[in-house]
């Protein structure tokens, strides 16, 4: 078991400042089916002009692996009080993957991703405000879409055909969690494929490749954008 209170103030040139306060407890001595529990509890306080805020975020995560099979499972909750609205937002994950060692570390995989968007009464802010997260190693890798009235599914695959090399592809369907009234919702899909080859411990080479479509409620329509990107890495 592992448990960490972090405590942090920000203070701006007009001497206001906004104090962050977080606890996590985290278990990993559980049976494998149970591998890992994280809960994490963060109380924001700011009276930094223009971003008041009181407001208290949860989160907790489950995962684990038996017979080949993982899964992990989150919920985070924010709600208070940001610059006079009231916060009331969510966000749920659910993975469920499938490995087989033997067979060049073939996995595939499925994900569900849902969090909360604004609906018709202004006084409440329900569109999910994720605070501190990796934008690019979620909702896909071209960096088009971003977690607050989203709702995407994703199926992944990955192996290694060789030693230190790797191939994963993935697929995702985006729509907006919440709509108005004779809107779209279609955001879109988008598939990524990244090859990476480790060289050493220090040293590896990547190259993504990766399509996004865009569907009807993407705010700016137009054709199928393209990406391409090698990176190089090297560690010391």
């Amino acid at each position: 078991a592992r448990m960490a209170l972090v405590t942090a103030r920000g203070v701006d040139a007009g001497n206001t400042a906004a104090d962050f306060t977080g606890l996590n407890f985290m278990f990993k001595t559980l049976p494998d089916f149970f591998k890992m529990v994280s809960f994490t509890y963060i109380m924001i306080k700011s009276d930094v002009t223009g971003a008041l805020e009181d407001s208290n975020r949860m989160g907790l995560t489950v995962s684990g692996d038996t017979a080949g099979v993982d899964y992990r499972l989150t919920y985070n909750n924010y709600s208070g009080e940001k610059n006079g609205v009231d916060q009331a937002s969510n966000m749920m994950e659910a993975e469920v993957g499938y490995s087989m060692p033997d067979m060049m570390n073939f996995r595939v995989a499925g994900l569900y991703h849902s969090d909360t968007g604004a609906d018709t009464d202004l006084s409440t802010n329900e569109t999910y405000d994720a605070f501190v997260y990796d934008k690019h190693n979620n909702a896909g890798l071209m960096d088009v879409v971003s977690w607050g009235n989203i709702t995407y599914m994703k199926l992944g695959l990955s192996l290694e055909p060789m030693d230190s090399l790797k191939v994963g592809f993935d697929y995702y369907t985006f729509t907006n969690t919440t709509v108005a009234a004779g809107a779209k919702d279609d955001v879109g899909t988008e598939m990524d494929i990244v090859v990476e080859k480790r060289y050493d411990d220090n040293f590896a080479a990547k190259l993504r490749l990766g399509q996004f479509a865009p569907g009807d409620a993407t705010a700016v329509n137009g054709d199928t954008r393209n990406d391409a990107m090698l990176y190089l890495t090297m560690g010391f």
